[in-house]
């Protein structure tokens, strides 16, 4: 079951490592890890999401790859090219955040994701949230 390396003589008791015996060490990178964090948090802030802000979410599917109607190898370089074929890698999905839209300009960014895409509206998905919500997600629940 375990091999003959570092993990299968752990598991064996043929070798073992003094955790509690370097407890300063540990104590010390948990203290740099959690200045660093601090740090970090009060240099950059917190990144609120879209949930948090409100604005406008455009979802669609990927576009295809482009097609190239001509080669300039000719027929036989054109039919090798024919067949090749793009992975997206895992990209399920892209989405296109914006802040407050009205519904006038919410159409228009959707038209010209159409037009640039070649994606149709219908296989948008866009959602809208508004300020008040964004608002009271942000403030901590009450006591009772």
């Amino acid at each position: 079951m375990a091999g003959g390396g570092i993990a299968g003589r752990l598991y064996r008791g043929e070798v073992s490592i003094n955790f509690v015996g370097r407890q300063k060490l540990w104590y010390l990178l948990s203290g740099i890890i959690l200045l660093v964090s601090v740090v970090a948090l009060l240099v950059r802030g917190l990144n609120y999401s879209l949930e948090f802000k409100g604005g406008s979410s455009f979802t669609f599917p990927p576009p295809p790859p482009p097609l190239r109607a001509t080669s300039p190898g000719g027929d036989r370089e054109r039919r090798r090219r024919r067949h090749r074929a793009v992975h997206l890698g895992t990209l399920h999905q892209w989405t296109v955040q914006t802040g407050s839209l009205s519904t006038a300009v919410t159409e228009k960014v959707a038209a010209a994701l159409d037009h640039a895409f070649g994606i149709a509206q219908s296989k948008m998905s866009i959602q809208l949230v508004g300020p008040t919500w964004a608002a009271r997600s942000r403030r901590r629940p009450s006591r009772r």
